[in-house]
């Protein structure tokens, strides 16, 4: 009985989660990816190859090595997945006291930047890790 039981209580679950994979009635978020650009020419054909769409911005950076950064929206799916670790991490959030948070707990080695996206996302974007400046005068 008590088998019984247990396999009727995990069989929904179950059921429920080979219908939420199924089911295109509810969309996924889109996702947001960031390169890294070492010259304003990078940046700029990344934005001419965008060809307008409002799913990409173009933002300087206060990084000395990549001095652009190139913010593209996709769905999930949609094939941005870059073969080596990007040079910069990107957070979403759907509140600013979240990012904001997030945001100042950021050291400046890092170069954060906060954005708000066009979908109404809060974007905090960020070296994966920190940049050595040398000292003034040396």
């Amino acid at each position: 009985m008590a088998l019984f039981l247990v396999m009727l209580l995990a069989l929904p679950p179950a059921l429920f989660a080979a219908d939420a994979k199924e089911c295109p009635c509810v969309p996924s978020p889109p996702t947001w990816s960031v390169t890294a650009c070492e010259t304003w020419n990078c940046a700029a054909a990344a934005l001419v190859l965008a060809n307008g769409s409002q799913g990409t911005m173009v933002l300087p950076t206060q990084s000395s090595q990549y001095k652009w950064i190139v913010v593209r929206r996709a769905a999930p799916d949609g094939g941005l997945t870059p073969s080596d670790p990007p040079a910069f991490v990107l957070e979403s959030y759907v509140s600013m006291p979240l990012a904001s948070s997030r945001f100042a707990t950021i050291e400046q080695g890092y170069c954060p930047l906060m954005l708000t996206a066009t979908d109404g996302s809060i974007l905090v974007v960020s070296l994966r890790s920190p940049e050595h400046r040398r000292a003034a005068g040396k």
